[in-house]
């Protein structure tokens, strides 16, 4: 079984280049090249990469009906947290939570899409100092997730007034990147 998969890999390799390739280009063959790349390796992170560039591409509700048919076929975190933030992009605020849920029944995504998807979840439901807090307890998040975390909880505390901790925050997060918000 080891071995089909590392072929199916391999093989699937030179056309998810290409489709990378296109894709940095906005190059529409990216979106079927991306696809056949998927559908070859079975690899999640290809298929996640598939339905960005038919998002990016195409339409968000084209790669949310397609993140929903693969999450069917194929039921992991990935696509489960993939397909929520293509609902939550599309205003469908109930449905990007049953995906969530979803997405934690399926087991963890280590592509953080689950992660971002309840944090952006937060945000839209103004419960997102709650769900900052509890992320930033966190060592594993993205990088990208880690600095919008730490960038809530930062104006969270200037909103407050609480302008110590608030500055404290700014340069911890300016320590991880050089963000102008935190400047």
């Amino acid at each position: 079984m080891f071995l089909i998969r590392w072929l199916r890999s391999l093989i699937s390799l030179p056309i998810l280049w290409i489709g990378q390739l296109l894709l940095n280009f906005n190059a529409a063959p990216a979106v079927p090249l991306l696809k056949a790349a998927w559908t070859v390796s079975g690899d999640t992170e290809t298929g996640r990469q598939a339905l960005t560039a038919v998002a990016r591409l195409e339409s968000t509700s084209k790669a949310y009906a397609l993140a929903t048919e693969w999450l069917a076929q194929n039921p992991n975190g990935v696509f489960a947290g993939a397909a929520g933030l293509m609902a939550l992009e599309l205003d469908r605020i109930e449905e990007a939570q049953q995906l969530l849920q979803r997405g934690h029944e399926l087991g963890s995504d280590r592509f953080g899409s689950l992660e971002w998807l309840e944090f952006l979840i937060a945000e839209r439901t103004n419960s997102g100092v709650e769900v900052a807090r509890r992320l930033e307890q966190r060592r594993n998040l993205p990088p990208d997730l880690s600095c919008a975390v730490r960038t809530s909880l930062m104006f969270d505390a200037l909103m407050d007034e609480r302008f110590d901790e608030a500055r404290q925050r700014a340069e911890a997060l300016l320590d991880i990147e050089n963000d102008s918000r935190a400047e």
